[in-house]
């Protein structure tokens, strides 16, 4: 049997970091510097600039042009539409994370996605999702070795760059090993060229 359209999808989106050079995130502020906000535009773009095969070019394309809109919202909004209705009580989680990861440093960079926020500073680091009602996971780029009982693998969880995730059900569970776990994820990114 084939790959599903959607695993293909997945598969050539983990793999643009290998193919093109650059993570979807990369990519993204090229093309919002560049201007352009055509498909087919930035599809030809791409191809003559970069020499991107019209596959990976296609799928660029496609994922900017996708997320588009959302990006032009204010960040304050995009967190407002993922905690809102049944996700509104994940909020305070979300506020604390978001708040331990800004005292890391001030050379990071939020950025709101459809359903998470992405913290960055040379590379990406950590995402904040509001997965279900009752559940916000927090992704993080660590090394691959790392196993801690409450970090999990990350699978197909957030950009690509996610290592690992842990789950966060309440407030409580906000605590000294969550903070560690984001501050050697940052440090980690400052050492990626």
């Amino acid at each position: 049997m084939g790959m599903s359209p959607a695993k293909m999808h997945e598969a050539i989106l983990k793999n643009l970091p290998e193919k093109t050079g650059k993570t979807m995130e990369e990519w993204r502020k090229i093309i919002q510097a560049s201007g352009l906000t055509q498909h087919q535009a930035i599809l030809g773009w791409l191809k003559q600039e970069y020499h991107l095969t019209t596959g990976y070019a296609q799928m660029i394309a496609f994922q900017y042009r996708q997320a588009f809109d959302y990006y032009q919202k204010p960040l304050a909004e995009i967190i407002s539409d993922q905690y809102s209705g049944e996700k509104s009580g994940l909020r305070p989680i979300f506020d604390r994370l978001a708040g331990l990861a800004q005292t890391l440093g001030s050379d990071i960079e939020i950025g709101g996605r459809k359903t998470y926020v992405a913290f960055s500073r040379t590379r990406q680091f950590a995402i904040i999702q509001p997965s279900t009602k009752d559940r916000i996971d927090l992704g993080l780029v660590l090394p691959a070795n790392t196993a801690i009982s409450r970090l999990k693998p990350a699978g197909s969880f957030g950009s690509g760059r996610i290592t690992h995730k842990v789950s966060i059900k309440s407030l409580s569970e906000v605590d000294e090993e969550i903070a560690a776990f984001l501050k050697s994820a940052y440090l980690l990114a400052a050492k990626e060229k």
